[in-house]
């Protein structure tokens, strides 16, 4: 019964993960959403993307025990090409 839930989890954080990264044309941080700033260059349509997306983001202590970390998260959602981070040489993301 654990591992069913386990793999529900994981599919809600691919499908979070991958809207929210393909609405902001980036890999989210782990921590994006807890601030007024991360929504500022985003249009209205965007934010209720990105907003609803982040309704069913899990706690940091539950991405940790499912994933390891958030990077791993992100890899494991398809959103981390490689595991590697957007940076001004290229884009990580797939």
């Amino acid at each position: 019964m654990r591992t069913l839930a386990i793999i529900r989890s994981k599919g809600r954080n691919q499908k979070l993960s991958k809207k929210a990264a393909e609405t902001l044309k980036r890999a989210p941080s782990q921590g994006f959403g807890e601030g007024m700033d991360d929504f500022r260059d985003l249009s209205t349509a965007e934010r209720l993307v990105v907003l609803r997306a982040l309704k069913n983001k899990p706690t940091k202590h539950r991405v940790k025990e499912l994933f390891g970390s958030w990077r791993k998260a992100l890899v494991d959602a398809g959103v981390l090409k490689d595991g590697t981070w957007r940076t001004s040489r290229g884009n990580g993301l797939t």
